[in-house]
This record gives structure tokens, sequence and C-alpha cells, in this order.
């Protein structure tokens, strides 16, 4: 049947019902595509309902501005094509009228806001949800109300903005599962998760993952269900349970290489790296990252870009190569600073005291811990005040070891709450070299033996031999 209408539109076809069932066709055929993850196949689709309808009149008079709103989104989140996506969209509302169109203009707006956050202008994305906002609330329809929402909920929290995160996307999750909307339910689960991951609430935001994930499988979303097996890779990943998350690391890459996901494919080589830097194989951590930041350079996802440079930055610090860590550190700074996001910012604070520390420039070490401490504080980030306070404690050392040692029982006391098992090691490790400074080498090697213990648990025993040896040198 689609074959036969194709060839009416070779024929310049004017009948306005086979035009109707023609744009309708392509369109049903484009969400087909996009839920397989074919999404070359749907942005041809979308394409040829814009060329068809500019070149034959449509009784839909809307239908180009609604059809350039949904290819401009595919651009945006499946292409990470920002610059044509804007474009695009910007074209489509030129069409609209914001009180005659006030449904589509304000997914317009939607959509333009997701855009200015892929590229990193956090307060430039929230203007935009909050106009969409304001139209929205003026019509009846629910669902782009609560994907509003959602969107403005994601912007509070790249910001590190938790608690009104939560507040945002969980309104789009009651507002889905009123409506039955397995879409809207699985999107809302994967956000809300990922939103108490941060608060490290690991297993409220396990349950939501795993509730993503069941929606994607049943509406068989193949780039949600990759989506959603990558965040719970990662919880899998600093829990310590670092085989169960290579087996979702690897759903999730073969998925995005399956479909073209790039985006998909610099997340999860980021993620590999993770691993690997914690098992001690600095070179194939190296190799991971550099993958993504190739990945992350070409789509324009600045936020990658300064995540990738962050995690370089320690790698390199870790290899002695303190002139390159300086190098991407600030690189990553800039671009966290630019961007607003406390929570990554914080990291970025942490891993330039600790290269400070290694460098032995102890009191700046410490002005940037502290700074990092204070960001993760104020955004309710566990993982990242463990982080910060220990490098505080490594900072302080020297001149204060017991309250160095303050600190670290508290980030080892939090990472038991949390079940990171890694980052409890590693504080442990960091009390036995403070005792052993002290000349209390009984009570070191306890402390060494339980770090060894439990770092080995988790496969980062490569980690701490990294460790060990470079302190010996």
């Amino acid at each position: 049947m689609l074959a036969q209408l194709e060839n009416m539109l070779n024929m310049k076809m004017k009948n306005n019902k086979h035009s109707e069932l023609f744009m309708s066709a392509l369109r049903k055929r484009a969400d087909v595509f996009r839920l397989v993850g074919d999404l070359a196949g749907s942005k041809k689709d979308l394409q040829t309902i814009i060329n068809f309808c500019t070149l034959n009149e449509h009784p839909e008079k809307d239908l180009i501005p609604k059809t350039m709103i949904r290819l401009s989104f595919l651009l945006s989140e499946g292409h990470a094509q920002y610059d044509k996506a804007e474009v695009l969209v910007r074209r489509a509302l030129k069409m609209l009228h914001p009180q005659k169109h006030a449904t589509l203009y304000s997914f317009g707006l939607n959509t333009l806001g997701g855009v200015s956050r892929h590229k990193g202008d956090y307060d430039e994305a929230l203007e935009h949800y909050q106009r969409a906002l304001e139209i929205s609330k003026t019509t009846k329809d629910k669902v782009n109300l609560g994907t509003i929402l959602n969107n403005i909920g994601i912007a509070y929290w790249v910001k590190g903005e938790l608690d009104s995160a939560l507040k945002f996307i969980h309104r789009y999750f009651m507002i889905s599962k009123r409506k039955k909307n397995k879409e809207g339910i699985g999107t809302a689960a994967n956000n809300l998760g990922m939103v108490y991951y941060h608060k490290g609430e690991h297993e409220t935001a396990l349950r939501y993952f795993k509730q993503a994930l069941l929606m994607a499988e049943t509406m068989q979303d193949k780039q949600s269900i990759g989506f959603s097996s990558g965040n719970i890779g990662v919880l899998c990943r600093k829990r310590g349970e670092i085989e169960a998350a290579l087996q979702y690391y690897n759903t999730y890459l073969a998925i995005s290489e399956q479909i073209g996901d790039l985006r998909g494919i610099g997340i999860v080589a980021n993620n590999i790296g993770e691993i690997y830097k914690h098992q001690g194989d600095f070179a194939a951590a190296m190799g991971y990252l550099k993958r993504d930041l190739a990945i992350s350079g070409k789509i324009g996802d600045l936020r990658g870009i300064g995540i990738t440079y962050c995690n370089l930055g320690e790698i390199y610090t870790f290899m002695g190569k303190y002139g390159e860590a300086r190098k991407t550190l600030n690189k990553a700074k800039r671009i966290q600073t630019k961007l607003g996001d406390k929570i990554k910012l914080s990291e970025v604070l942490t891993q330039i005291s600790e290269l400070h520390t290694a460098e032995c420039k102890y009191r700046t070490a410490r002005e940037n811990a502290e700074k990092a401490f204070s960001l993760a504080k104020k955004a309710g980030a566990k993982e990242k005040i463990i982080h910060a306070r220990r490098a505080i404690a490594k900072s302080m050392a020297k001149q204060d070891p017991e309250k160095a040692y303050s600190m670290l029982e508290k980030s080892i006391m939090l990472s038991r709450k949390q079940s990171m098992r890694i980052e409890e090691g590693k504080s442990l490790y960091e009390i036995s070299k403070l005792l052993s400074r002290e000349g209390k080498t009984s009570q070191a090697k306890k402390n060494l033996a339980k770090a060894q213990k439990l770092l080995s648990s988790v496969g980062a025993d490569g980690w701490l031999k990294a460790q060990i040896k470079r302190t010996l040198q």
C-alpha cells in the first residue's frame, strides 16, 4: 500500500484523500522506525512529509511546522545535530501563532529548550521551557505539559539543584501514570533514577531504572532499552559490581552501534574507561576516554567533553603527568563553569585538589577541595561529598593528621551507608598511609588489608597496586 502511495507522489498526485493517507502512513512509519532504532529511516520519512507538503497543498495547514519540530527533535536527540535542529525548530515557530497553535507552539519551544540544554546553555533552556510551560497550561494536553515539566527537571538536575529536579520530574511521572503513557513513565523513571543516584539513594534509583527498562522492553524501544541498561550499569559500577556493570554496558554499546546513536556510544566508552581506571589499566582507560572525547567533539556535546576532560585529568595525575593533568583539568573547569553544572564542577575541583596535593601544593589543594565540598553539599550529591572529603584529608594529612583522619572516617561512614565499596576502599587506603606516616605500623597494615580485601572484591585491586607502586617511587 505504501509503495503504491509513493508512486502516486512521484506522479504529483493531488487527490486530498490519497494525500492524507500517504502522510498518515509516513508519520506512522517514522514513529515505528524511531522505536526500533532506525533513526535514519525516521528522518527520511519526516523529510519526505515536509518536501511533499511544500510542493502540494495539504488540508492539514500546520503539518509542515509540526513535522519540522518532530524532525528537529530527532536531529537533536538522535543525531546530536544541534545547530541544524535549532534552525529547523525556529523556522517552524515562525509559521505558528502562540495562541492559535498553543499546543504545537509549546512543543516547539520545548524542543528548542532541549537543543539549548544539549548545547550546554541551561539558563537559556530553562527560559524556553518556562515559556512552553505557560503556553501549555492554556491547553488540555497533559502529555505535552508533563514532557515540559520533565525537561525543566532535567535542566535543574544538570545545574545541581537536585530537590527542584525531583519536584518537576515526579510531576511528569504522575501525569504519565495517570495517562498510562508507557514512554512517559519510562522516561520519568530513568530521570528520577539518575537524580536519586546523585543524591546517593541507590536502592530508590535502581527501582526506577528497572521500571524504565521494563517500559522500554514492553514498547520494544531499542534506544531506551540501551539507555536504561547503561544507567543500571553505572549504578552497578559504583557499588563495585563490575561484571554486572559490564554486561549492562555491553548491551547499551551493542544497541547504540546498531542504531547509530553516537551519544550512546560515547557514554558507554566513558563508563568502560572508568572500569579500566579502577582496575589500574590506565592505558586501556585512556583509549576509551579518548574515543568518547572524539565522539563528544564530533556531535558538539560540551557537557560530555567536560566530563571526559575531568576523567582524563584524573588519570594523568595518577600517571605523574602533571602538566597534561593541569591542562585537561583547566579545560574541564572552564567548560563546567560555563555550563553551570555544580555537581560536575565539584568533581573537577576535587581532581584539581588531587593534582595539587601530588605536586605538594597543599594550600591550593585544600582550597579547591573545600570549594568542591561546598558545591557537593549544596547539591546533595553524596558521592561527590565523599570525593571532596577525601581530597581535603589528603591536602592536610601532613599539616593536621588528626583532622585528616576524622575527615577520612566520615567519608568511610558515608561510603558504607551508600554501599560504595570502591570509595570505602580508597578512603581506607588513605587512612593506612596516614597511620604509616605516624609510625603506627600495625594499625596501618590492618587498614591496608581491609582496603585490599574490599577493593579486590569489586575488581579494583589494580587501582590499589598502581597507587602503592606510585607511593613507593
